[in-house]
């Protein structure tokens, strides 16, 4: 199927369930917690995935807790500023069980039914979802996305098997090396080259190459 405008895309605000960022706490860092509460922050991000060991503890129910931003499996998470996490194009969907909030330069997208995390982060990292983004944050300054300039990216509706296909793709071929790469950074670049491969294979879909 080629990208089109019509009925085949919709914006992204169409499934979107929440849109919220971390809390914005004044006054010094956080207190950490050895058995805390994850704290997901744009340094957490890599190319594929979260770097779960990096993560910020801290106490539960505290100002950097609050429950608006908890994070739930399958949420997709987006840095929202910086030269270094979204103008790299850095996004990931949390896939922990263990409970998670996020930091106050973090985006967290909850999607209603219709639309795959998992599609819609390959779709991120595509020639046509970055070049939606790169358009959106490129001027003078630190780069920044806001709430409607993220509702207001253009997703192409694929069937919902069909988005299956990327999710299982990345479970499969780049999960196991991701979390192999927090011990033995030697994976790392085999990760890397997956998840472009699967990219790739979204950009010559949707472009008809």
């Amino acid at each position: 199927r080629i990208w089109r405008d019509d009925g085949d895309t919709a914006e992204l605000g169409e499934f979107v369930e929440l849109l919220t960022y971390g809390p914005i706490v004044t006054g010094g860092q956080p207190v950490t917690a050895a058995h805390g509460i994850a704290s997901i922050r744009q340094g957490d991000f890599t190319e594929t995935g979260l770097q779960v060991s990096r993560f910020l503890r801290v106490q539960a129910g505290s100002a950097h807790d609050p429950p608006r931003s908890r994070v739930h499996p399958g949420d997709l998470l987006l840095p929202r500023s910086g030269g270094g996490a979204l103008g790299r194009n850095r996004v990931a969907v949390y896939e922990e069980d263990e409970p998670a909030n996020i930091g106050c330069f973090v985006d967290l997208i909850r999607l209603r039914p219709g639309l795959n995390p998992y599609y819609l982060w390959i779709f991120l990292r595509s020639k046509l979802g970055w070049g939606q983004i790169r358009s959106l944050i490129n001027g003078v300054g630190t780069p920044n996305i806001s709430f409607l300039e993220i509702r207001s990216l253009r997703v192409p509706l694929l069937d919902l098997d069909d988005q299956q296909e990327y999710e299982r793709a990345y479970v499969e071929q780049v999960r196991p090396l991701h979390r192999a790469a927090e011990e033995n950074p030697a994976a790392r670049p085999l990760a890397q080259q997956r998840f472009q491969q699967i990219v790739r294979r979204l950009d010559a879909r949707l472009l008809g190459i």
